[in-house]
């Protein structure tokens, strides 16, 4: 793994101290957690509590401290080394044992799709509240107290960084819903999930809570071989609007604050196997796309994946755009090879009618982007395994602009009015039977034209 840091200048670095809240500290503080252990030490056995509550742990075994950030922040991370390191701490359970809400949160990665990871409090058979990512490819959420062992489970193979939460609701009626295991900011445990015995509607007591471990699991003697970072726990049942915006401001790299900051009305982000749009219009899209285990811009490492298209991803709102008198289209897109005239990179679903709305597609030598009154093709030679920051825009006169890597490649003539009559897609042209080869990545749209100092700041970002 390329550590998150590593493409950073260190100017950027020198910025804030380590002792400074940063834009990730500033939004978990504000949630008030319990226990926050950034993890961030470079010496010594004491694991630190942010939080202001004196919750401070101690480290055991062998680690590596100072390890390099696996999310965009300056603070480090600890690196436990799968035989004897892991953190602990032995009051903490007080705060939530006993109570019908609680949430736990971390930044985990894997050295191998083999390695397990605990966190939590599981000292105690019978009375466990945890997660843990076994060898068998699930992630694992326990939440027991003396009875029947309950657990929410749910795929989650492969290496690879992730935010993993989980929230305890003891109120809720049903044993799928008093825990909901979230992945990268995303519900997962009542979408693909099984469920053995019962959940229990209020933890442990403290004494049989036990202490709270990261990377460890005091029961069964197993050790975390991996990199662990900004681990929570919360009194609270954290919604899943707050995990979110936990896993975004984790992976709030420089392209994702350029992106953000135009306000797109539709931002596609990579996230294990679903697809989220956190544009301003909460969009739903259906997945036709597959995840590559590695991000492709350059300035980004491998905190988020990218998508390899096969049937495309298809928005379900087929009133998406009906009022927009401009359109701009941004993504980082590494060519693959091209038969002919194809892929489509965004293009209007068509479903056999021949009707004709905002689109384009490339070529090996070429982009080409179209509307109701006809095309423009600019000329470009693209390289197979090169990535590139494409950016398209289409005004209120019906001109189109594209640029790539920044720099204006072509203006079009009058292309006649945008016309949305059907769902939009990326990655394939809907009911013509093309689809891309390639890699898509910070995929976003705008109802407004972009100019070129924004196509500059775009592509500033993404390199």
């Amino acid at each position: 793994m390329r550590p998150l840091s590593q493409s950073l200048s260190p100017l950027w670095f020198l910025q804030l101290p380590a002792s400074v809240a940063t834009g990730y500290s500033a939004t978990i503080l504000a949630d008030s957690p319990t226990a926050y252990w950034r993890l961030g030490e470079s010496s010594g056995s004491t694991m630190n509590d942010a939080s202001g509550n004196g919750y401070n742990g101690s480290y055991s075994g062998t680690k590596t401290l100072g390890e390099a950030a696996i999310i965009y922040d300056t603070d480090t991370c600890v690196l436990f080394d799968g035989s004897s390191g892991y953190g602990s701490q032995s009051t903490v359970n007080t705060a939530v044992a006993g109570t019908q809400h609680a949430t736990l949160e971390a930044w985990i990665n894997r050295t191998s799709s083999s390695d397990t990871c605990q966190i939590g409090f599981n000292t105690n058979s019978g009375y466990r509240f945890e997660f843990s990512w076994h060898s068998d490819g699930n992630l694992y959420a326990v939440a027991e107290n003396g009875g029947t062992t309950g657990v929410v489970y749910t795929a989650l193979g492969g290496t690879g960084t992730h935010h993993i939460a989980l929230a305890y609701d003891g109120t809720q009626a049903s044993d799928g819903l008093r825990v909901t295991i979230y992945i990268d900011g995303q519900p997962v445990s009542n979408v693909d999930t099984g469920i053995a015995g019962t959940i229990s509607t209020t933890l442990a007591s403290s004494s049989n809570l036990g202490p709270f471990y990261i990377g460890h699991d005091a029961g069964s003697g197993l050790y975390f071989n991996g990199h662990v970072d900004e681990v929570a726990v919360y009194d609270t049942t954290l919604s899943a609007a707050k995990v979110l915006s936990h896993f975004l401001a984790g992976r709030n790299t420089p392209l994702d604050k350029a992106i953000t900051a135009l306000a797109p009305v539709s931002y596609i982000t990579a996230t294990i196997d679903q697809v989220l749009d956190v544009g301003s219009l909460g969009l739903t899209w259906t997945n036709g796309f597959t995840l590559d285990t590695t991000g492709i811009v350059p300035s980004e490492s491998v905190i988020e994946s990218c998508y390899n298209p096969t049937n495309g991803v298809l928005l379900t709102n087929n009133t998406f755009t009906t009022s927009f008198t401009a359109i701009s289209v941004f993504l980082a897109y590494q060519y693959q090879g091209v038969t002919g005239s194809q892929p489509v990179i965004f293009a209007n679903d068509h479903l056999g009618t021949g009707e004709s709305a905002f689109w384009f597609q490339i070529s090996a030598s070429s982009i080409t982007v179209g509307s109701s009154g006809g095309t423009y093709t600019a000329t470009y030679s693209f390289t197979v395994g090169t990535t590139y920051a494409i950016l398209v825009t289409f005004n209120s006169s019906n001109i189109a602009k594209i640029y790539i890597n920044g720099t204006l490649i072509g203006t079009s003539t009058n292309l006649g009015a945008y016309i949305n009559r059907e769902a939009w897609v990326w990655g394939n042209a809907y009911g013509l039977g093309s689809s891309a080869n390639g890699y898509y990545q910070r995929m976003a749209v705008w109802n407004k034209e972009l100019t070129s100092t924004d196509a500059t700041k775009l592509y500033t970002a993404y390199s």
